[in-house]
């Protein structure tokens, strides 16, 4: 039997099933989605596998396998932003979840009793069995309570809401003498999300001249709003230092069962929380 392939059609079907795909890893990972490079990793994805419509045996059975786990690896972690080096995680996220999706898929094929299907009706599988990943992933990140002192936190600045998770830190002391309540400590990751464009390039400059940009945070509309200042720490057997602290809105602190109003958090590197599962740290205070 001859199989006809369509170029045009063998593209762009690869390329919607990675940018979803791209899209949900983003969305399971509490990643920043940014279009652009999810776009253009996808567009890379699905041009990967054009060489191999030469020869459609590749594509069958263990080796094709293979090779649309290390197209999706190539993808992902052209997509990600991989400060954080969890490439891996990412990857193993993204086949987690394209193989959830090819199941789903495959499912409904078995209960529908459709098996010859058209672009559309592959376009309506599609989304279904997307929407019912992020459904999954969604209500299991929902049901995660306390694990370890580990806490969901949601924060708003703005209209804008981030979700991740924090570490009750006992022997954190860190307090606001301005606001006169206890710090957050976040990432410039989880930070990052939360600000705007301004609002970072004020972060940005702080951290290469580690003093507050003042003719910057003039110019910085919502500076009434996050009231961007600084406020010293000292760790047990290390130098003091500063970090600079901005106001969120409100922060909800899932487990603990506390919002908080107009609370101080403080902005450390990274680095500080590079292969942890979270990326803040709560006060003892707020015990």
């Amino acid at each position: 039997m001859q199989v006809t392939i369509y170029l045009d059609s063998f593209f762009w079907v690869n390329f919607i099933a990675d940018w979803i795909v791209l899209i949900l890893t983003a969305l399971v990972r509490k990643r920043r989605i940014r279009f652009c490079r999810i776009t253009a990793a996808s567009f890379l994805g699905a041009g990967i596998m054009l060489p191999f419509i030469k020869i459609p045996s590749l594509l069958m059975g263990k080796t094709g396998i293979l090779i649309c786990l290390a197209t999706e690896l190539c993808a992902v972690t052209f997509a990600m932003d991989q400060r954080d080096g969890e490439w891996m995680r990412n990857g193993l996220t993204a086949i987690a979840i394209q193989f959830f999706l090819g199941g789903m898929m495959g499912g409904m094929r078995s209960m529908t009793g459709i098996y010859k299907v058209t672009f559309c009706c592959w376009m309506v599988m599609l989304m279904a069995s997307a929407v019912l990943c992020y459904g999954t992933a969604h209500f299991l990140n929902q049901t995660a309570g306390k694990e370890d002192y580990i806490y969901r936190i949601a924060i708003r600045t703005g209209e804008k809401w981030v979700k991740d998770y924090v570490y009750l830190d006992t022997g954190n002391l860190l307090w606001d003498p301005l606001f006169m309540k206890p710090v957050i400590v976040v990432g410039e990751e989880l930070a990052g999300q939360l600000l705007t464009r301004d609002e970072r390039k004020v972060v940005e400059e702080y951290k290469k001249k580690r003093q507050l940009p003042y003719e910057t945070i003039i110019t910085c509309e919502s500076q009434k709003r996050v009231c961007f200042h600084e406020i010293t720490y000292q760790s047990v057997g290390k130098n003091s230092g500063k970090l600079l602290c901005f106001l969120a809105e409100e922060i909800c602190i899932r487990g603990l069962k506390k919002k908080l109003k107009k609370q101080p958090v403080a902005i450390a590197p990274s680095v500080l929380f590079d292969g942890k599962k979270y990326n803040g740290l709560l006060c003892r205070d707020f015990i």
